[in-house]
């Protein structure tokens, strides 16, 4: 006998006499969804280990059995986890996997759902497209932020619901297959649902648009024009999953709409993963340092990294001086987002220096070392950012020392503003809030005009990448009579050709480019060139997801620029192609 029982608010006192009952019986019992109930988990920690007790034995039946369903979750009791047997239900690895599985479940394992349609033909072959289509946008993931920007758990319930729909939608004319309502029910209902990034909505339309097509209708039509990947013969249930089963094992990045170096940066994804697990592992645990500070030469070497990476800290700005030099004008805003800048990197300065004294007294036995103290520690240990530094940082992914250095290049940007006047040249990817440096430029121009702040668009025109040093190539430039220049910014998933300005597939082994400087031109009225535009997303880091702002959009996500291709956009949109402000290196 088995009973089950679903938690959450008031299901403490059933589970609770439903083990008591259990362990007398020797029925079994499952609790289903632990992670929704967290306030009860010391309970159910309290209980299981009550049941390992040897002292208890004799009172336990030995057909007794305890079962619990739980999804990844913090609240989860570990010891619970330690001393049980584990079984995880993860979606497969591996199209042809996927595929299988698809197959195998309901409702394609149903053959009334499979053969029972008045046109199996054009049904049976929508069928492989959808499950091809489901198993593309799950192998994605594993290509981190190129492949999707977040994390989305796709699983087996959309592609069922999916499924349902198909059937629905194809019952009419089979020459008039409602595409534009599968599209929407498929893309922006089942799947669609659970995405909430802008730009991966827009992917995932791609991808279905592309696999989900009348193309798929032809004979011989290949995805994505790889030839291992035709369209099966129509069927029976079972030649289709003999048809999966010689499918490649190993399949192209170009089969996900991804470039073959997005392989590269997947093995340099994973190492990460692994080399930071080992840097947890093998890195000196911050227990180490004590509090009464240990022997003199202890106290030392714990002490001497801390100052060496307080040295390093730049000096913070007056902010007094900045605002006499460059006061609050109506003719110009650039003033106004300089006063902010220094403000917001003032504050960041005293966050360090003060944490860094702190840690410094702690280790020495001045003052208790908090817990907050020694999570800093710990992360220094492991040349991460501290936590309590990025509460009020820019955000980045950088290593601890590539920080402060960053840091440092930063302060010396807005150094040089302060002490050279506003540059014709900026280093966009130098700015803490860059969505206020580009409202200044808007600002700046609807003043000028006169025009109305809400109407403008920005346009973007395309110079040359950056050869020589920064201040030279300032120098040779003229100041634009509206807008402003940028620099500093990388293109993501493709290359770019400095002489025809355009886009173009990678070089190599890259999986980065440079880009040119760019002027940003604020307009009423957006021109338009001859050649097709790929609206290219611009990101802070390579992470590109952050928390989802009112606008609809990440708050990573800075704006998109126009770039020429002779391609279509919808290359580099499956390409996962972006600019991004900051490396991770």
């Amino acid at each position: 006998m088995l009973k089950k029982i679903s938690l959450g608010q008031g299901q403490d006192r059933v589970a609770e006499e439903a083990i008591k009952n259990a362990k007398l019986n020797g029925y079994w019992v499952m609790l289903e969804n632990c992670h929704l109930y967290p306030s009860w988990m010391p309970k159910l920690a309290q209980i299981c280990e009550d049941l390992a007790d040897p002292s208890q034995e004799g009172n336990i039946h030995a057909g007794f059995r305890l079962w619990l369903t739980t999804y990844p979750s913090e609240d989860f009791p570990m010891t619970v986890l330690q001393n049980s047997i584990k079984m995880s239900n993860e979606p497969p690895e591996g199209l042809s996997t996927n595929l299988e599985l698809s197959y195998k479940s309901l409702p394609l394992s149903d053959m009334d759902f499979f053969e029972n349609h008045h046109n199996p033909t054009q049904f049976k072959t929508l069928i492989y497209s959808l499950c091809l289509f489901h198993s593309i946008i799950q192998e994605r993931r594993s290509f981190g932020s190129i492949g999707w920007n977040i994390y989305y758990d796709f699983n087996m319930s959309d592609l069922r619901v999916s499924l349902l729909n198909l059937k629905e939608f194809t019952k009419g004319n089979p020459n008039n297959i409602p595409f534009k309502a599968l599209y929407y029910m498929i893309g922006e209902c089942n799947y669609g649902g659970r995405v909430t990034d802008y730009h991966d909505r827009r992917l995932l339309q791609t991808l279905l648009q592309d696999v989900l097509s009348h193309k798929v209708l032809y004979s011989g039509h290949h995805f994505f024009d790889i030839e291992e990947y035709e369209v099966p013969p129509v069927g029976t249930y079972n030649s289709y999953l003999e048809f999966i089963s010689k499918l490649p094992l190993e399949q192209p990045p170009e089969l996900y709409g991804l470039h073959n170096n997005a392989l590269i940066s997947k093995a340099v994804q994973d190492t990460d993963v692994i080399t930071k697990k080992l840097i947890g592992i093998v890195g000196t645990p911050s227990s180490a340092f004590k509090e009464d500070g240990g022997s003199g030469d202890e106290e030392e070497k714990a002490i001497a990294p801390i100052l060496e990476l307080k040295n390093k800290i730049p000096s913070r700005f007056i902010e007094k001086m900045v605002s006499t030099k460059y006061p609050v004008l109506y003719e110009e805003s650039m003033n106004t987002v300089l006063q902010q800048e220094v403000a917001r990197f003032n504050r960041l300065i005293d966050r360090i220096i003060f944490s860094l004294s702190q840690l410094v007294d702690a280790l020495k036995g001045d003052i208790v070392m908090s817990n907050e103290l020694e999570e800093m520690a710990e992360s220094i240990n492991q040349k991460r950012i501290p936590k309590i530094w990025l509460e009020v940082s820019y955000p980045s992914l950088k290593p601890l020392a590539s920080y402060i250095d960053d840091l440092s290049q930063r302060i010396d940007f807005f150094n040089r503003w302060i002490e050279e006047g506003i540059p014709k040249l900026f280093w966009i990817s130098g700015f803490f809030f860059t969505q206020s440096f580009l409202t200044g430029v808007s600002q700046n121009y609807a003043r000028k005009y006169k025009v109305s702040i809400d109407q403008l668009d920005y346009s973007f025109e395309f110079g040359y990448p950056i050869t020589e040093d920064v201040k030279t190539t300032e120098e040779k430039l003229d100041r634009p009579n509206d807008g402003c220049y940028i620099y500093g910014l990388y293109f993501e998933g493709c290359a770019w050709d400095a002489n025809d300005k355009r886009l173009i597939e990678c070089r190599g082994r890259e999986t980065m480019c440079p880009a040119p400087i760019i002027l940003i031109l604020p307009t009423e009225e957006k021109r338009r060139d001859s050649r097709s535009e790929y609206h290219c997303p611009v990101y802070k880091t390579m992470e590109r997801k952050g928390v989802l702002s009112t606008t609809g959009h990440s708050t990573n996500y800075i704006l998109s620029i126009d770039v020429y291709t002779d391609l279509d956009p919808k290359t580099w949109i499956k390409r996962g192609v972006a600019l991004i402000c900051q490396l991770s290196e």
